[in-house]
């Protein structure tokens, strides 16, 4: 029905209104000349039909015959537009401008959407895609989507593969990461030890892999062999192994974490935004205010305009200036101890993340002030798996030459 109503308008249509005795007489010889009317409306007994622009010296022949009066004759569509305009050569240039406009821009990629796994960000995608000629407002003509995907693969070992689509004023960019970049085989030890890592009282011994040197009551000293990997059976053979094993003790650790009583604190003091518009590669400042001198943190955001759902070449940038000034500040007693504890807690969840799977048997903690800040010194009596692996290259030595015999 679009095209239908899109070619009556070009070709130009009337609207007239009928007035007589008979009217269905002048439909029906109008339908046997095989002219088409739409629109038909009757109101206070006058008839009104549209029809081609072609039709009308047919329309005035079945009137006459039909003792119908036409009347309200108006023209509409294209050709009477033109007729109308056709001495305001402004316009016409103006449109022919429009047109030439629309299919230049037509022909440019405007918006790029980028689907690529946490491996490698947006950000770094369009960088690397800028400096190999696809940026928007980058004509699509000149995109070299092989060229892009060859160069890119080739540059970055973390993209397995990837696709360029160019849709129109729109770019659709695909890539798969390479997994075999990022995940590292581990390499078959030949022969390993297990040493400790602290002094303590062996509680527990777990040996999978290797001979274990120390019993359960034992007490160890740091860099103590633990198990050896050398492994001897009661039939003489000996063994190399790769230790694995776990050997719990007891262990002493304490720490003494400090806290001035005076320090200054970063407060923000004043805040700058500015907002930037871009069309169609142009930047338009929304802003009058320019980037402020001084020392400031600045934080960018960009969103792109959708219309139903479909990305615009129109983006809107907004930059926030936030200045800081230290302040000057003094702890009190309580204050710093709620901020040692904060501080003592993370160091408890990074010793007993490294202490492979420690356990606190027992913690004692005292806070004392100082004249320049306050101490806190806690002791903590642990369980843990003291157990750290080295391992022992292997070279092999080169045989030594046989000395030559004596000449008889």
């Amino acid at each position: 029905m679009m095209i239908v109503r899109m070619l009556r308008w070009l070709f130009g249509y009337i609207r007239f209104t009928l007035e007589g005795t008979f009217p269905e007489r002048f439909l029906n010889l109008a339908s046997r000349r095989g002219i088409p009317l739409w629109g038909l409306t009757h109101e206070d007994n006058t008839l009104s039909a549209m029809a081609r622009q072609h039709h009308r010296a047919a329309l005035q022949s079945i009137a006459e015959k039909t003792n119908i009066t036409v009347g309200g004759i108006e023209y509409h569509g294209l050709p009477y537009c033109l007729k109308r305009y056709r001495h305001r050569v402004g316009l016409l240039i103006g449109l022919v401008v429009f047109g030439l406009g629309c299919h230049y821009l037509s022909g440019i990629v405007w918006s790029i959407d980028i689907r690529t796994p946490s491996l490698l960000n947006e950000y770094e995608v369009r960088e690397m895609l800028r400096e190999h000629g696809l940026t928007e407002g980058t004509p699509a003509k000149q995109v070299d989507a092989a060229g892009i995907i060859n160069q890119i693969s080739v540059s970055d070992r973390r993209v397995s593969w990837m696709t360029v689509n160019i849709m129109d004023t729109h770019a659709d960019i695909n890539i798969s990461p390479n997994l075999a970049s990022v995940v590292q085989r581990p390499e078959t030890l030949p022969l390993s030890n297990m040493k400790s890592i602290a002094d303590g009282t062996v509680t527990k011994v777990e040996v999978y892999k290797g001979a274990a040197n120390v019993r359960v009551g034992d007490g160890i000293r740091k860099n103590q062999l633990l198990v050896s990997g050398l492994v001897e059976y009661t039939n003489g053979q000996i063994v190399l192994t790769d230790c694995e094993a776990r050997v719990f003790a007891r262990t002493h650790r304490s720490v003494d974490l400090h806290l001035p009583k005076r320090y200054t604190l970063p407060r923000i003091q004043e805040t700058v935004t500015k907002q930037t518009m871009t069309l169609f590669g142009l930047s338009l400042p929304l802003t009058i205010q320019g980037n402020p001198s001084g020392t400031y943190a600045q934080q960018t955001t960009r969103q792109q305009v959708t219309l139903l759902g479909h990305p615009l070449p129109i983006y809107v940038t907004e930059e926030n200036w936030r200045h800081y000034e230290n302040v000057p500040v003094e702890l009190t007693l309580p204050q710093a101890q709620e901020l040692l504890q904060q501080k003592l807690s993370l160091y408890e969840f990074f010793m007993l993340a490294g202490t492979q799977q420690g356990t606190v048997l027992n913690r004692q903690c005292t806070i004392t002030e100082e004249s320049d800040g306050f101490v806190l010194h806690a002791d903590y009596e642990l369980e843990e798996d003291v157990c750290q692996k080295t391992v022992i290259p292997l070279e092999e030595t080169a045989e030594e030459p046989a000395s030559p015999l004596p000449a008889v």
